[in-house]
């Protein structure tokens, strides 16, 4: 599963990785922030993924838009 163990760059941030997913966004771990997150996706117009972490930063959940770059 995506995102296990995985620590993931600040709100902001850019990061890549080797597989070419670009980090683009973080929203709250709740249903709202994942519905926020996949309409964000959709208007990416490529691949993307709303990977859930349920420890993020400062141990809430979250999740991080990552869009296929």
């Amino acid at each position: 599963m995506a995102g296990i163990g995985a620590v993931a760059a600040p709100a902001g941030a850019q990061s890549q990785t080797a597989s070419g997913w670009q980090y683009v966004k973080t929203y709250p771990g709740t249903a709202a922030g994942g519905s926020e997150c996949r309409a964000d996706g959709k208007q990416w117009g490529g691949s993307y993924q709303c990977r859930y972490y349920e420890e993020g930063w400062q141990g809430q959940p979250k999740y991080e838009l990552w869009v296929l770059a």
